[in-house]
């Protein structure tokens, strides 16, 4: 059975004497003897946003998303990530961004709920010709009944830093692949899923191949057993924008951490022409593969191939969220009230008719105290000229709050800036963006540059439109929760006019879903997740959200304009503003879910037929 449809099944249907646990809830009561605390689910990032780590924006936002669900559902699990010992923080001087490094010390880590193991692992490389060792200290912090495992040392550097084929990217790697690992196998835990999060951890199944190798002396029955249980959860179809390695600097950083000989020689084997992705290591390490939202799934087996040039087959896993994290307490407690939720935060078995009954005044009253919260949080932010963000309670915001990537266009919203001053003038509204540009991103920081100067040169733009600095958790879900309305313009047509995806997931909007925040988008990434299942033989349906479309560049600036000012219109109604929001909440609840993610994942590390 789907488990779309599984979902939706009442309690009733599974045979109980207590309270059902998840693994219950899902149909899936073996997995209690399968994930222990001796052996639990594993997963590898090499960012997390949260529980007292700075992450660097989504991935790591996704991996803390995960985390707090596992920890939530009681499923026997264990995170595994650097602790970076500088923070980036976001300044600008002029109009133009630069990022500063702030060092975190030991004694900070101790405030946020870290603790030393008092154990280390080490990671081997060659250093000026000869052999040397790193040792990585260990830090815990437990979460739930989920232990976050750290590791670290006084250089390990920030999230992201340099270029990502850089020496010291390498090191960082290999530091939470192998010395992550290692830290693993000292505790005794031998993980029945070790889930990559991003071809970045993949040494982490390097590590595990190396192990079994020498265990069983037997290669292809070590390569077969690692695949098995490794998941390669990949976020990007930008190829060109991976991480790409020299054999020079594997044999520094790599080479030295592998004991068997025959892994060394299959490893050196992956490489073309000097050069080797670490998604193609990734690829031939991992027996389950996954992108994260059904596009993107669908466009990653058309993109990506194995060592020999045959296509992959990515399973679709759209990315969830936890509502608790970013839905507004009194907003859910009303839905968990009406019986919308069921108490794994899945949707109840009628939940769209439950979601239509929602009574319109107290939803208005919620969003009125959640949009007041928002304006004292801006408050206490700075925009590009250093100055609190000040926005009317009668204003109208809209945002645009996102990693400052190519591909995510945050130019677009500029292209005419005189009639977005027209709209936001008429309809008495302000925007609000929030996002970084990667200090090794030249070509984003100078478009961000741009886009601030034609801020600056427009007089109505320069008093309602407020870059904020340093985007972070607060700001972004209290954004979600008080906007009015949401932009979000990833690039779907190439220069020929064909459809492409080029956003993974992204779950700002599923963010914007929750806090009944009129969605603008393109039809891309998670909230593509219809599109593609109506072309899969599910009914067609009208996208629930304000879409951007056109042919071309120039027809969807028209298109993002016109929906802008339907969004206006609608606000001003609510009885047409009510029923849209319903529809867009009734259409995305059961895939903006991270219960609903994680059953996913649980299903694809164990397929049910085992």
């Amino acid at each position: 059975m789907p488990l779309e449809k599984l979902l939706l099944l009442p309690e009733t249907k599974i045979e109980h004497k207590n309270k059902p646990s998840f693994f219950e809830r899902i149909g899936r009561p073996e997995l209690k003897e399968k994930l222990t605390p001796e052996t639990p689910w594993a997963y590898f990032t090499m960012e997390m946003y949260g529980h007292g780590i700075r992450g660097g924006g989504g991935l790591g936002i996704l991996a803390d998303d995960t985390l707090e669900t596992m920890s939530k559902l009681g499923i026997p699990s264990i995170f595994v990530t650097p602790l970076y010992t500088q923070e980036r923080h976001q300044v600008f001087k002029g109009l133009k961004q630069q990022i500063k490094f702030v060092s975190v010390r030991s004694e900070e880590l101790e405030k946020r709920g870290f603790k030393r193991t008092g154990s280390s692992v080490s990671v081997k490389e060659i250093i000026d010709g000869k052999p040397d060792s790193t040792e990585l200290k260990e830090y815990l912090q437990q979460v739930g009944n989920v232990p976050l495992l750290t590791i670290t040392e006084r250089n390990f550097g920030a999230v992201h830093q340099d270029e990502n084929n850089s020496e010291h990217r390498l090191y960082q790697e290999i530091a939470l692949g192998f010395g992550g690992w290692q830290a693993l196998r000292k505790k005794g835990i031998r993980p029945p899923v070790v889930q990559l999060n991003e071809a970045t951890t993949v040494f982490a199944a390097l590590a595990a191949l190396d192990e079994k190798t020498q265990e069983t002396g037997d290669f292809e029955q070590a390569l077969r057993a690692v695949k098995d249980i490794v998941i390669y959860t990949n976020h990007t179809l930008v190829q060109a924008a991976e991480a790409d390695f020299s054999i020079e600097k594997f044999e520094k950083f790599v080479i030295p951490n592998i004991q068997n000989e025959t892994v060394k020689i299959w490893l050196r084997g992956l490489f073309r022409d000097g050069r080797l992705k670490l998604s193609t290591i990734a690829i031939e390490l991992a027996g389950k593969k996954n992108g994260v939202s059904l596009i993107h799934a669908r466009e990653a087996s058309k993109t990506y191939k194995d060592i020999h040039g045959n296509n992959v087959e990515f399973e679709g896993i759209t990315n969830g969220i936890v509502l608790d994290r970013w839905g507004s307490q009194e907003l859910l407690a009303y839905y968990r009230e009406r019986g919308i939720l069921d108490e794994f935060d899945l949707p109840a078995p009628d939940f769209e008719k439950k979601i239509q009954s929602l009574d319109q005044e107290k939803l208005e009253e919620i969003k009125k105290r959640d949009r007041a919260s928002t304006r004292d949080v801006l408050k206490k932010h700075r925009n590009q000229y250093g100055k609190p963000v000040n926005i009317p309670l009668e204003a109208k915001i809209y945002d645009w709050k996102r990693r400052i990537a190519e591909y995510k266009r945050p130019g677009m919203i500029f292209e005419r800036p005189d009639e977005l001053a027209g709209i936001l003038e008429e309809h008495d509204a302000y925007l609000v963006m929030a996002g970084e540009a990667h200090s090794a991103d030249k070509p984003m920081q100078i478009e961000l540059a741009r886009i601030l100067q034609v801020i600056n040169d427009n007089p109505i733009l320069k008093k309602r439109v407020h870059f904020v600095k340093n985007y972070n958790e607060v700001l972004a879900k209290s954004l979600a929760q008080g906007a009015d309305a949401s932009l979000n313009t990833p690039r779907v047509r190439n220069e020929r006019g064909e459809r492409i995806s080029t956003e993974a997931c992204g779950t700002s909007w599923e963010k914007d879903i929750l806090g009944n925040t009129i969605l603008i988008s393109t039809p891309d990434g998670g909230a593509a997740d219809l599109e593609v299942r109506a072309g899969q033989g599910a009914a067609k349906e009208t996208p629930p959200f304000l879409e951007i479309n056109g042919q071309n560049f120039n027809e969807e600036v028209t298109s993002l304009y016109e929906q802008m000012r339907q969004a206006a219109e609608l606000l001003d109604d609510k009885d047409k503003k009510t029923k849209h929001l319903k529809l867009q909440l009734a259409a995305y609840l059961p895939i903006i879910s991270s219960t609903r993610m994680e059953a996913d994942y649980l299903n694809l590390g164990f397929s049910p037929q085992n």
